[in-house]
């Protein structure tokens, strides 16, 4: 496979108005308008019958402690309007496929006071990474999905 580069990472919300308000309250910015997608076409590549979404991409600007530095990181969040399906996100985090986003922060506290203010929560504690040269903590967004935030206030530190 000849990769050229990544494209995005998409999550699954159950609602793109509240997720756009909750992600842009982090400092990412929307790239258009949500995008509504139905039709034979999303149907077979989604693999559902009738399918329709929203769809915006939205991206955190470069920094120097992104992967991403050439043109910043993209997320796609997407709302399924048929199917709908209401399942209740899981906290538990050894599942095969789940996913989280991580994101590297100069204050945890007022990071987590943040996500808190914009709706997600914190279920776990705190804790300092094994070689002890930062503190992490898993957060969720209000749609459950995980946010691993690690403090780093030197840029030498960062990994």
């Amino acid at each position: 496979m000849d990769m050229l580069g990544t494209r995005h990472v998409g999550i699954v919300v159950y609602d793109i108005t509240s997720s756009k308000k909750f992600y842009e309250g982090l400092g990412f910015k929307s790239e258009q308008q949500p995008k509504l997608e139905t039709g034979q076409n999303i149907s077979n590549v989604l693999g559902f019958e009738k399918a329709t979404i929203l769809t915006l991409k939205m991206i955190l600007n470069e920094n120097n402690f992104s992967l991403w530095r050439e043109g910043g990181f993209r997320l796609e969040l997407i709302q399924y309007l048929e199917p709908v399906n209401h399942t209740t996100p899981s906290q538990i985090n050894n599942i095969v496929g789940k996913a989280h986003l991580s994101f590297s922060v100069a204050n945890l506290e007022d990071s987590l006071s943040e996500i808190v203010r914009l709706g997600g929560s914190v279920p776990f504690p705190s804790r300092k990474t094994q070689d002890g040269r930062h503190t992490m903590v898993y957060a969720v967004d209000p749609n459950g999905v995980p946010l691993e935030l690690i403090s780093c206030k030197d840029k030498s530190l960062h990994n």
